[in-house]
């Protein structure tokens, strides 16, 4: 069981141990929202179970940020019930990388999200509208970002990280990661709150400042 924090008018924030994962959740007259299923459908039976404790609706919609499988493998529970969004390459990236962590979850059924995402969706969750917005390769080439435009929240997976260092493996495109960050940060506003796929809840300037800490470090100069 993991707190969910009320971090702005009908959406929160949850942070499920291990990975210290972030679970966004919007409420809408419609239904709710939901932001990412964790690691598999145990895991994502957590997040139901939490979330019928909150009492603020029925899971409508699914989002999913990028296709790593501590973001997607719980996929499976809410298919039925609910729509399932994401960039429209986790396809792909389900085929092409997570064979190998697919193999030690035998209870997993890789499950694609059935819209996908090639530019810019909005929702209507019923008096409120939520935007996705697929970014360029950064964190892998799957990111997507939420935003509640009515409350300044953006969630926004992996492509930002506060509880430890970015992390790039090797579905990951280092050399374009800052760009992607500065095009999300570009849509950020002052004051509005950015979600990281793990940690606590930050801000624009932090954005930046990961697009700065990922820069390539310059060549050396010639003599």
């Amino acid at each position: 069981m993991a707190e969910w924090a009320e971090i702005a008018d009908g959406v929160w924030q949850a942070r499920y141990q291990p990975l210290d994962v972030s679970i966004g959740l919007v409420r809408g007259e419609h239904g709710l929202l939901l932001v990412d299923t964790r690691c598999g459908p145990a895991e994502a039976g957590e997040i139901v179970a939490d979330v019928a404790r909150l009492r603020q609706g029925d899971i409508r919609w699914v989002v999913n940020t990028h296709a790593h499988y501590d973001h997607t493998f719980g996929n499976q529970l809410f298919a039925p019930t609910a729509t399932i969004y994401g960039h429209h390459r986790i396809a792909a990236h389900f085929r092409d990388y997570e064979a190998a962590e697919l193999a030690g979850r035998p209870d997993v059924v890789l499950t694609p999200p059935h819209v996908p995402v090639e530019a810019v969706l909005e929702l209507d969750l019923g008096g409120r509208s939520v935007r996705l917005l697929a970014l360029p390769p950064g964190h892998t080439d799957t990111d997507l970002v939420v935003h509640v435009p009515d409350v300044g929240c953006w969630i926004v997976g992996d492509v930002v990280e506060e509880s430890g260092p970015p992390q790039a493996g090797p579905d990951a495109f280092p050399q374009s990661w800052p760009h992607a960050l500065r095009v999300l940060a570009d849509m950020i506003g002052p004051h509005e709150l950015v979600v990281p796929g793990h940690g606590r809840v930050v801000d624009r300037a932090f954005v930046l400042a990961q697009a700065a800490l990922l820069e390539p470090a310059p060549p050396p100069a010639t003599p």
